[in-house]
């Protein structure tokens, strides 16, 4: 936090407990759900706090859904995971409809502003956007469609002082997956993966938020492990496709 002169942070659950541990933290309540009034509450929080140039989206929830009439894996009932409707719309809605949403207003928000101000907008993503797992089938496909949506955003923002980043985070240790541990110690069969400390997590995030290329943008991707591996080896095979549409992965 300290690489930062102000840090403001949104959520749907209320964050005062944390500025108690940051005193250049400001937090503020968020919800990306309810997407009618995300333009209002937006527009309050940025009449608020003039000033920001730099905003990263990092948002979602991850759910077991399990859509096969028999239980996918042998040890957990058959009732877990029922694909109903409102699992489904909620987590299509939290993880790529509201950072959508947010996307347009924030763009529009420092291109209005400060047109020629270099500012920045973030979405973090998932090393499973690019390698899904079939016990996360909804929060694979809705991560991996925000990743296309940050590449075309970043396109069409091309020519602006924006920069647009995509943060491919690996397994951190956070609460994403409180409700299906479960489900993944049986879907891993003894070799759960550890899951990286999240203040370490964080700190290698802000470092790569700092390396400026020559262009003067941060880098478009910001990665470790095999996020990172995953994400350049599709770079690799679909750059040279991606040229024909006036992509620059």
């Amino acid at each position: 936090m300290e690489h930062f002169r102000h840090v403001l942070a949104s959520g749907h659950f209320p964050l005062s407990k944390y500025c108690r541990e940051h005193i250049s933290l400001t937090v503020t309540q968020l919800d990306i759900q309810d997407l009618d009034a995300l333009p209002q509450n937006l527009s309050e929080i940025l009449a608020k706090f003039p000033n920001i140039d730099s905003v990263i989206i990092n948002v979602g929830i991850q759910q077991y859904l399990n859509f096969s009439p028999e239980s996918f894996l042998s040890s957990i009932p058959q009732n877990k995971g029922t694909p109903s409707t409102t699992a489904i719309t909620a987590e299509i809605n939290t993880n790529l409809t509201g950072p959508v949403i947010l996307a347009r207003l924030i763009a529009s928000h420092f291109l209005s502003t400060a047109p020629l101000k270099p500012a920045t907008i973030a979405f973090v993503t998932s090393g499973l956007a690019y390698v899904p797992v079939p016990i996360f089938p909804l929060y694979c496909a809705t991560k991996s469609a925000l990743h296309y949506f940050v590449v075309a955003l970043r396109a069409q923002l091309q020519g602006t002082p924006l920069s647009v980043v995509e943060i491919v985070p690996p397994y951190v240790a956070t609460e994403l997956d409180s409700g299906h541990k479960d489900v993944l110690e049986e879907f891993f069969k003894g070799n759960m993966p550890k899951g990286v400390d999240a203040k370490t997590y964080v700190e290698g995030v802000i470092r790569g938020l700092e390396a400026n290329g020559e262009d003067g943008k941060v880098p478009k991707l910001i990665g470790d492990g095999f996020p990172r591996k995953a994400a350049d080896a599709w770079v690799e095979a679909y750059a040279p496709m991606a040229k024909i549409f006036g992509l620059e992965l």
